[in-house]
């Protein structure tokens, strides 16, 4: 049975009501290509120690752009400022230097910082095995709160000029890849200053 609608065309729909124009749609895709959004998607994992630090590549982080990735989850440890309020203008500059490097290859980060990673913790070569975990201080791998406080305030400068190249920022700083669990250290009321 023959309908009694009009064949509409696919680059051509009406619009619901007649004060609406209609909307045009291309016949064809006019893209081959997928188009990459660098603020959504899949992130690739990438890291750098403050006593061993790995720079961000250009051609690496171009390949993985080719792949379809345009975030990084980029987790910097500091675990060379465990001691000190102050981070060494040779770490701010390579920060700088990734931010940059990021761009230049067309993608973005979710950024997070930690003073050490989470195999790191509890450590059983230097802890007493006995103890619940939390329970011991052998393996004390963060900075008081007043020193975390100050790292922040120190990163906090530089991140206000990269935004663009930020996509987000984790909690961090605390606890074992600063998963911000398994607190052994500082007490809630310490971190809430």
């Amino acid at each position: 049975m023959p309908s009694s609608r009009p064949s509409e065309s696919p680059s051509s729909i009406p619009s619901e009501s007649p004060s609406q124009p209609s909307m045009s749609l291309p016949a064809e895709a006019p893209y081959s290509t997928s188009l990459l959004n660098p603020e959504r998607g899949f992130y690739f994992h990438t890291e750098s120690h403050a006593s061993s630090p790995s720079p961000l590549q250009l051609t690496a982080l171009q390949a993985i752009r080719a792949g379809g990735r345009t975030i990084l989850l980029r987790v910097y440890y500091l675990d060379e400022f465990l001691d000190t309020d102050t981070i060494s203008t040779t770490f701010l500059d390579q920060l700088v230097a990734d931010f940059q490097t990021m761009l230049n290859a067309g993608m973005k980060c979710v950024l997070r910082f930690a003073y050490y990673q989470p195999s790191s913790w509890p450590d059983e070569s230097c802890c007493e095995s006995s103890l619940p975990v939390g329970e011991n201080t052998c393996c004390v791998t963060e900075p008081p709160p007043d020193r975390i406080l100050a790292h922040i305030s120190t990163l906090g400068t530089i991140l206000q000029s990269w935004t663009h190249a930020i996509v987000a920022v984790q909690t961090g700083f605390i606890g074992p890849g600063a998963r911000v669990m398994h607190l052994p250290t500082l007490e809630h009321a310490q971190l809430q200053k």
